[in-house]
């Protein structure tokens, strides 16, 4: 995110979040009101367990996170014939985690729930 060297750094920290906002929670939200669903149809977001498991420095994607999963809880009282679902995945190995060092990355996941006994 570009950030001018003038700007005060808790300025730049605050458009970032609202960067962040409105890439995931408010383009989700526009969608889901502007979207056509049949009775019986489904909208389906994509959370990530950081809303239930936030760390210090995941505190806005977990804050994210829960927002979209109310919205969820929120849209299928409002839209009651169509289906709302909130998917988490949760802790996936993916190249993100490539630069960790390999020893960590892996009790990272060790610790991670694993409820299937693999990684997708």
């Amino acid at each position: 995110m570009h950030s001018s060297a003038r700007e005060p750094r808790y300025r730049a920290l605050i458009d970032d979040a609202r960067a962040a906002m409105n890439s995931k929670f408010f383009d989700a939200y526009r969608v889901a009101r502007a979207v056509k669903v049949n009775d019986g149809g489904s909208i389906t977001f994509v959370s990530g367990f950081l809303s239930q498991r936030p760390s210090a420095a995941s505190v806005l994607q977990g804050a994210i996170n829960a927002a979209l999963e109310a919205l969820a809880r929120g849209l299928a009282l409002e839209r009651a014939s169509v289906r709302v679902n909130t998917e988490s995945p949760g802790l996936v190995d993916t190249p993100l985690h490539a630069a960790m060092v390999d020893a960590d990355r892996q009790a990272m996941f060790d610790k991670a729930d694993r409820p299937a006994g693999r990684f997708s």
